[in-house]
């Protein structure tokens, strides 16, 4: 078997490398957006596909996202044994059925995780609430009402605690069209 095939191999095990290594990011941040729904961000709902935890009863798991980090997991592991086995040999092919099978496994599983997002809700409510809740969206609002003003009305947010589009409406620093136009903004 020629290098260049086995050069290939590896490019392409390499590609689905860095798929699987993204697939793992998306999937941990989708398990913390979907967190909660009191203590956490909870800006999503996933399916629920699997009974929860036995001691935390209507815990929802998180399963399509462990589903999606453990086919990432397997496919390094391809890539790995790729590597590995692309470096053998005096043009020998030896090692060229292992390529093979763990290029296919590693095509086949990540193709297999493709819809792993079906079923994810957004929720708009919680969502919006941190939004508004948000101090950097006061610091959009200094454009619009001075950074004076901004930071008088971060300080009063922080002691007090309330959302900030309370605090503007309370302190008349913006006429409800540009709050509307500054939340628009944001979102």
């Amino acid at each position: 078997m020629s290098r260049r095939r086995r050069d290939a191999s590896v490019h392409v095990s390499g590609a689905l490398k860095i798929l699987a290594v993204s697939l793992v990011k998306i999937a941990n941040d989708l398990r913390w957006l979907a967190a909660g729904p009191r203590c956490a961000i909870g800006e999503i709902g996933l399916p629920d596909t699997q009974p929860g935890s036995s001691i935390m009863p209507g815990k929802v798991n998180p399963l399509p996202c462990e589903s999606v980090i453990q086919v990432a997991v397997h496919v390094i592991g391809c890539d790995a044994t790729i590597t590995l086995c692309a470096q053998a040999g005096f043009e020998l092919n030896v090692t060229m059925p292992i390529v093979t099978l763990k290029l296919l496994e590693a095509i086949e599983f990540s193709a297999a995780v493709i819809n792993a997002s079906v079923g994810i809700e957004v929720n708009e409510a919680r969502s919006r609430e941190l939004v508004e809740k948000s101090l950097p969206m006061i610091t959009a609002s200094a454009p619009l009402i001075g950074y004076d003003a901004a930071a008088v009305l971060r300080m009063k947010q922080l002691q007090a605690a309330r959302r900030s589009e309370k605090w503007r409406s309370q302190k008349s620093c913006l006429r409800q069209s540009n709050s509307t136009k500054l939340w628009i903004l944001g979102a």
